[in-house]
């Protein structure tokens, strides 16, 4: 997984790196670019004969509703009959949107990488939080924080026997990309762990932004993509840094990345619909 999410780091990079100075147009380039491989994708991938003959038939009945809505009796047939057509189109509809699962979960990992989370600015404070695998609690009393010279440790570690976790406050000192190294002393010596930490101009470009080194669970490791993963005979299950939440402005509008991308999509899906001949 880790190799594959490097792979998938640097080809997105290819989309966002020219673009990085106005970060709102890349996500919008990126959104429409989706929306039309979905629309491509839904083509090949579904049944468009039976979609085609599930819409014909759904425009006669909604068509009989119009035109008979004297005839009680009739109306309802003709609405049930459009609420069965609906499912059948839904059927329809599900292998390519099972064919589309996997791609769209692995993009929205890297968009959520670079869109979710800010780098800190200069002078601003973060926690820095260790969890521990249950069992391998006790470890936490030796442990020993460092940094390199992006950010500065302002507290000793504070200890959570209820979360199993052990939190730090940070606070960036100058602009640039270092890590932070964790060292662990086990009964089979020292265990050095890192975590990459990101400070950066207010008016930097957009950058990718890791706020989670993740642990081996498959979830974990799909969803949280800017590092490699901890190995899971690991005593940590993984390491966060809490950076400030990214807002995409549109219009002057502040609105999630996530919305941004799905309504930009869509739209360009039903924009490229007669142009690519798909039936939704």
């Amino acid at each position: 997984m880790n190799i594959l999410n490097s792979i998938l780091r640097e080809a997105t990079d290819l989309i966002f790196v020219p673009l990085a100075q106005w970060p709102t147009t890349a996500l919008i380039i990126c959104s429409a670019i989706s929306g039309v491989l979905m629309a491509l994708v839904f083509k090949y991938t579904s049944n468009q004969t039976g979609m085609k003959r599930v819409l014909d038939r759904s425009r006669s009945h909604i068509l009989g509703i119009k035109l008979f809505k004297d005839d009680l009796s009739g109306m309802f047939r003709s609405l049930f009959s459009v609420c069965g057509l609906m499912l059948l189109r839904i059927w329809y509809s599900l292998v390519p949107i099972l064919v589309l699962t996997i791609p769209l979960v692995l993009l929205m990992s890297q968009l959520f990488l670079r869109y979710e989370h800010r780098p800190l600015w200069k002078n601003e404070q973060a926690i820095l939080q260790l969890d521990f695998v249950e069992n391998s609690w006790d470890l936490s009393e030796n442990i020993q924080l460092t940094s390199e010279d992006c950010v500065a440790i302002e507290t000793t570690g504070l200890r959570d026997d209820e979360s199993k976790a052990v939190f730090w406050r940070l606070k960036a000192t100058e602009v640039g990309a270092s890590s932070l190294s964790c060292r662990i002393q086990t009964d089979d010596g020292d265990l050095l762990i890192e975590k990459s930490v990101v400070v950066a101009d207010e008016r930097a470009a957009l950058q990718q932004t890791s706020t989670r080194r993740p642990s081996a669970q498959l979830l974990d490791k799909t969803l949280y993509v800017g590092e490699d993963h901890f190995a899971a005979e690991s005593p940590v299950k993984s390491m966060v840094i809490h950076y400030p939440k990214r807002s995409v402005s549109i219009l002057g509008f502040r609105i999630p990345w996530w919305l941004t991308f799905f309504l930009v999509s869509i739209f360009a899906a039903l924009i490229a619909q007669p142009i690519l001949k798909v039936r939704f």
